[in-house]
């Protein structure tokens, strides 16, 4: 058996008899991982970089079993050596011979694009391709410093799929993009489909994304999973184009055209950080978004997720569905952790879901401006019915927003990269769509724990939110309110928004602790609405800036006998006069001066009955035995 010392002195070797097999020394050069035994096979074949080549009269064959390695066909994993065209040839390979590419722990150097492209790594599948493997090991990377070229709407991708895959599996691999600050969009994975050619059963586990606006883009695929992958960004939206209209930073996008749509992706045991500098730069400003799109059903699980900017998690109706054909696909938004850190940026909304049939239940969500957001008032679509163009405006069903944990708090200093501070808004917003006359129906509201903490109100807040919904249930929501401040009669509290128009709505009871303006606050025409029972409230509230007779409708019920009230003593000779009368017994006033104007005047009171200064408080009980009120 002969040696040679590297792959390509093979295509000058010449094949004697007794002697069928060669052992080549490295790749390139002695030990560099492409060594190996290759034998002599007299038909002829190209070479492929790395497991054939062909050599006078005949061609000299890989001995293998199994998996292809990178290392085979030239790649350096040294962190220095341009490896595009040896992973493109390994790929390459992989795909034709139909193996699993097995990539060793290394630093695979990507800077450079194929020519007249603006991706890296082109790998081209066709529709009967099954089972093509990537698989690297701890410790594998690619990475990529290039920063795109001409104008901004090209950008860069660092691995495009393209022509349908089959029972495609990309797993434990670190990317990475370590461009500058660009003002173009870059790409980690970009999987497409061919024209007419859907992408089905797709991987990506446990892999890691850096530095990218998008991790990965998504277009044209039945059932991918993406599971116990993380997303970095150390820059945050300093890794990607500032235009979040026309190209969101977001980590994973979802996009439907007419090439093909997404149908029933899950997304899963994932972690995602939209800042992850150790050393923030000024002013820190978050990636958009973990995930958005636009698929026919999607399951979102027990993923991690932490500072971004505008909507962590963002469905989309797919409207490219025939209208007498719809995708009728679940969306599963659930047990997910969505939380962020005020000192960097803040979430306007934790989860957006505009599909239809939705269940959002279980998540825990921590500092945004929304919590949980659908809104349907945007979205028609145009299908073709009799090959005649017909728009249908959609209509929004079957949303399940249940037992998930919102929690609404103050944004702290700096404010946020737009020089705007953190104002909360609302827990749940449900909308249907307006511009259609169409209301969102079915929708189920219950069991979920809002908590609204340490907030200074400069406007009003409405914690849940119900515009043009019809036929739902709103059943059992916690409400705890804690350390508010700014309260008054126009920067109010409100536990229940209903706004437009509503029909058809049961309300039910929650347990709803702290103080707040009303239950009910909205202008719209509500009709039919049933009220199972009146909400345990702890705190009725007034506002008043004249002297005032205190009445027995303006407790809370008699539930919790408890009665807040503000005061703006602008007026001089301010007066409250509480009642007088034995079924007071048990019952409390709190009464609150909010401004620097004159004395207010508590009537009916044994002790102290006075306020003089601005954000003085006295609370009072009522004592049967006296029959006036004591300070408690």
């Amino acid at each position: 058996m002969a040696t040679v010392s590297n792959f390509q002195a093979l295509a000058t070797f010449s094949y004697t008899t007794g002697n069928e097999f060669v052992y080549i020394q490295g790749h390139d050069v002695i030990g560099d991982g492409g060594q190996g035994f290759f034998y002599w096979d007299n038909t002829t074949g190209a070479n492929n970089g790395g497991t054939m080549i062909p050599g006078p009269s005949g061609c000299w064959k890989r001995v293998y079993d199994g998996f292809l390695n990178a290392k085979w066909f030239g790649a350096k994993g040294d962190g220095i050596t341009d490896d595009r065209v040896a992973l493109t040839n390994a790929i390459n390979a992989a795909v034709v011979l139909g193996r699993t590419l097995f990539i060793p722990k290394g630093t695979y150097y990507v800077p450079t694009v194929q020519p007249g492209q603006t991706t890296s790594l082109i790998v081209t599948g066709n529709n009967l391709l099954n089972g093509l493997e990537i698989t690297g090991e701890p410790g594998t990377k690619i990475t990529s410093d290039f920063t795109g070229q001409g104008t901004p709407d090209t950008g860069y991708t660092l691995i495009r799929f393209v022509a349908g895959f089959k029972g495609l599996k990309i797993c434990n691999i670190a990317f990475e993009s370590t461009h500058g600050i660009t003002q173009t969009f870059t790409n980690g994975l970009t999987i497409m489909p061919g024209k007419g050619i859907q992408n089905s059963n797709m991987q990506i586990i446990n892999c890691s994304f850096t530095g990218f606006s998008t991790a990965i883009l998504v277009n044209g695929t039945n059932q991918l999973l993406i599971s116990k992958c993380s997303f970095y960004s150390p820059r945050g939206h300093d890794d990607a184009r500032h235009d979040n209209t026309v190209y969101p930073a977001v980590y994973i996008n979802f996009t439907s055209n007419e090439n093909g749509i997404n149908i029933n992706p899950t997304v899963t045991g994932c972690y995602a950080d939209g800042y992850s500098a150790t050393t923030p730069v000024a002013p820190p400003i978050a990636l958009d978004g973990f995930i958005i799109g636009d698929p026919s059903g999607i399951t979102v699980a027990s993923n991690t997720i932490r500072n971004f900017s505008q909507e962590s998690i963002f469905i989309t109706p797919n409207l490219y569905c025939d209208a007498l054909n719809p995708q009728t696909y679940p969306t599963i938004i659930r047990d997910n952790v969505i939380q962020y850190d005020l000192s960097i940026d803040f979430g306007r909304y934790g989860i957006r879901c505009d599909a239809v049939n939705a269940d959002i239940s279980n998540n825990v969500i921590i500092n945004t401006i929304y919590g949980i957001f659908c809104y349907g008032t945007l979205y028609s679509k145009t299908c073709v019915v009799n090959t005649v163009p017909s728009n249908f405006p959609v209509k929004f069903t079957n949303w399940r927003i249940a037992n998930n944990n919102i929690s609404l708090a103050q944004k702290g200093i700096p404010p946020d990269s737009k020089g705007q501070n953190f104002l909360a808004q609302r827990a749940i917003y449900v909308q249907g769509n307006t511009s259609n006359s169409l209301k969102a129906s079915n929708i189920d509201i219950s069991g979920n724990h809002i908590t609204l903490s340490n907030v200074a109100i400069s406007q009003s807040i409405n914690l849940i939110t119900l515009a043009d919904i019809e036929y739902s249930v709103v059943n059992r929501n916690n409400i705890h309110i804690t350390g508010t401040t700014g309260l008054d009669a126009t920067h109010t509290l409100n536990i229940y928004a209903l706004l437009n128009n509503n029909d058809n709505i049961v309300l039910s009871t929650g347990d709803i602790v702290g103080t707040y303006s009303s239950l009910y606050t909205g202008t719209g025409v509500n009709s039919n609405m049933i009220y199972l029972d009146h909400f345990p409230v702890k705190e009725n509230i007034l506002f008043k800036s004249a002297a005032y007779n205190v009445l027995s409708a303006d407790f809370a019920s008699g539930k919790q006998a408890a009665l807040l009230i503000y005061v703006d003593a602008t007026v001089a000779g301010f007066a409250i006069t509480l009642p007088i009368a034995p079924d007071f017994a048990g019952f409390r006033v709190t009464v609150v001066k909010v401004n620097v104007g004159n004395m207010v005047t508590v009537n009916n009171i044994t002790g102290p009955n006075t306020l003089t200064a601005q954000g003085q408080s006295l609370t009072f009980a009522y004592n049967t035995t006296t029959s006036t009120w004591w300070p408690d």
